[in-house]
């Protein structure tokens, strides 16, 4: 097997991915500003900035411009913690819950047909590819 080949062809598809819209809209909710909302969702709506840092990958000068934004939308609050006040505590809002709940509803819409596109099968197949891959990444770390 020539796994160089293979991995030539994977970067050659994954360059072209960018133009899947699919490939765009997930990208897309995995980072910035949607990313913090799904974490504030996933984690009952409460988070601390350093979480954040190390669940994004990113800076904390970068998660601070996130949170800023966020904010200056109305989509979460800040708070000092109570019991420690070093830390601030990030809280989703009734807005922000509102927005990710529609970005949901869209990229599940287009998920969903792009699966029922795909079949049965080979969706299933492309899940089950995709957390193995999760897995190998783990591992590798």
């Amino acid at each position: 097997m020539d796994y160089e080949a293979l991995a030539r062809e994977f970067i050659d598809l994954r360059s072209a991915s960018q133009s899947i819209r699919i490939e765009r809209e997930t990208a897309k909710m995995m980072k910035g500003e949607l990313f913090v909302l799904m974490y504030l969702r996933k984690y009952n709506g409460v988070a601390y900035p350093k979480d954040l840092s190390k669940a994004m990958a990113a800076t904390t000068a970068r998660v601070a411009v996130v949170l800023n934004h966020l904010e200056a939308k109305k989509l979460i609050t800040r708070q000092n913690d109570p019991n420690d006040s070093r830390q601030t505590i990030i809280n989703i809002t009734d807005s922000g819950q509102a927005e990710i709940e529609a970005a949901l509803k869209k990229i599940l819409s287009h998920v969903t047909r792009f699966f029922e596109a795909l079949g049965e099968e080979d969706a299933k197949e492309y899940l089950r590819l995709q957390k193995k891959i999760a897995q190998i990444e783990d591992q590798m770390l």
